[in-house]
């Protein structure tokens, strides 16, 4: 099963990610590792099936995010997201 992979497992265990099986392995079966599913864009996790736009949000500030969007310009150290006007 899906559970078994340890990139599910990781995904599920991230504090505040609010994420079960189901949808940890679909992000995984789509970006095959944590490390790109959390290098992502909001815009590209809401494509996952299950992935809504809040639970995206939430799993990238879980891990530290703080620029989720690709209109969003970079981060800077200490953590101050940079937007880019529109």
């Amino acid at each position: 099963g899906g559970a078994q992979n340890p990139q599910v497992l990781t995904l599920m265990g991230i504090e505040g990610a609010r994420l079960g099986e189901v949808r940890a392995k679909a992000l995984i079966d789509r970006y095959h590792t944590v490390y790109n599913v959390v290098s992502a864009d909001v815009e590209d996790l809401v494509e996952v099936d299950g992935i809504g736009r809040k639970l995206a949000e939430d799993l990238l500030k879980a891990v530290g995010r703080k620029c989720l969007y690709r209109k969003d310009g970079r981060e800077l150290f200490g953590g101050v997201c940079i937007t880019t006007p529109p």
